[in-house]
């Protein structure tokens, strides 16, 4: 059975892989996202995932480096990074997000040398990967590197051991922090040709600015309505400073609530679709990867599947069937599609523990994606 199933999947690439090849139009952004914060699956696993993306006729290799849970990159001049936030002092359970398996885990990170090998391995097979570090929440493994980046000040951190959405986030007020942000991202684009960088901006709670005086000052010193026009303000700060370097910033789609963005800044939207409207509408390129369409932390729904999964969308399933089913222009008015620029899948690994596990999620639903990548416009 085993057996049968690979074949079935080599056969499926193969027929996909032609399809592109022959001349098939298709959107020019099809990307598969891959969190390795979460879970780390090492260099073999991201080449072999690599070659499945070239089988495929996908093209953009979103890889996310650092959450609240891990950093994974050994950014040079800043050896505390992976030093503090590599490892973490567990790991919840396989679905039961309030308990621990007691286990440390890590450190685990990619060296300078690794990311050369596979950002020429993903160039040979036209692949751009393009880097993720969050800003400003999803931070927790950076301020256990710098605890007095935090709005608490130095309070000790370590990588959060937990799943969900931590309140620590980069302190918006603290001048050196931002400036600290400023430099590891100029040193993570030496690491990565691509010319788009993503700097993340979703799921950042307001909490720790609403009690933090510098947060409060720099409010009050910027005019800014509220903490929203906060994130925003450090957002466009980023976008400027990545424009500056001759690179584009690309952001989740809570990015939008802050306010106007600059120019060339790309949205890519995973909520509701009503965002890539929005997005569109103001002028912004857009990618699309709505969670019940694109996600693979919802369940394929296959008789016997032994995993556990984490969706947000109610339980429902994602089988491969729905996935080809995808349209990145749905709910976009028709004189905004040409700022949809394509669409992206995701796999978050937090209830992704293994490569056997990140196999029978990903791979069986993998073809599907990329045949509604093929554009439906022409």
């Amino acid at each position: 059975m085993k057996t049968k199933k690979k074949y079935v999947l080599a056969c499926a690439s193969l027929v996909l892989a032609l399809s592109f090849s022959a001349g098939a139009e298709s959107y020019a952004w099809r990307g598969f996202h891959f969190d390795e914060a979460r879970h780390f699956f090492g260099k073999e696993t991201v080449k072999d995932y690599l070659d499945h993306m070239h089988r495929l006729g996908l093209n953009r290799f979103h890889w996310h480096l650092a959450d609240d849970q891990g950093w994974r990159l050994d950014v040079p001049g800043f050896p505390e990074l992976v030093k503090y936030g590599a490892a973490r002092a567990s790991t919840p359970l396989p679905g039961d997000e309030q308990k621990s398996d007691g286990k440390p885990y890590g450190p685990f990170f990619y060296t300078p040398e690794d990311i050369s090998e596979i950002v020429l391995y993903a160039a040979e097979r036209g692949i751009e990967i393009v880097p993720e570090i969050e800003i400003p929440g999803h931070c927790r493994a950076l301020l256990a590197a710098h605890p007095e980046f935090s709005c608490a000040g130095d309070l000790k951190r370590e990588p959060w051991n937990v799943w969900g959405v931590c309140e620590d986030v980069i302190c918006a007020g603290n001048e050196e922090a931002l400036a600290y942000y400023e430099r590891v991202i100029d040193e993570v684009m030496k690491m990565f040709p691509s010319v788009y960088f993503h700097i993340g901006g979703d799921e950042c709670p307001k909490t720790r600015w609403k009690a933090c005086p510098k947060c409060q000052a720099r409010i009050k010193a910027l005019k800014l309505k509220d903490e929203e026009a906060l994130q925003g303000w450090v957002t466009t700060r980023m976008v400027r400073h990545i424009a500056s370097r001759g690179k584009r910033a690309i952001g989740w789609d809570e990015v939008l609530a802050g306010g106007e963005l600059p120019a060339g800044t790309i949205i890519q939207c995973w909520r509701d679709k009503k965002y890539a409207a929005e997005a569109a509408k103001r002028g912004h390129e857009v990618i699309v990867s709505p969670t019940e369409y694109t996600y693979f932390t919802l369940a394929e729904g296959l008789p016997g599947d032994p995993y556990k999964y984490r969706g947000w969308t109610g339980g429902e399933f994602l089988p491969a069937a729905k996935m080809r089913l995808f349209d990145p222009l749905a709910g976009v008015p028709t004189k905004y599609h040409d700022k949809v620029i394509g669409g992206e899948c995701c796999l978050w690994s937090e209830f992704v523990h293994d490569r056997k596990e990140l196999d029978y999620k990903v791979l069986h639903r993998l073809p599907a994606f990329a045949e509604a990548m093929k554009n439906n416009r022409y």
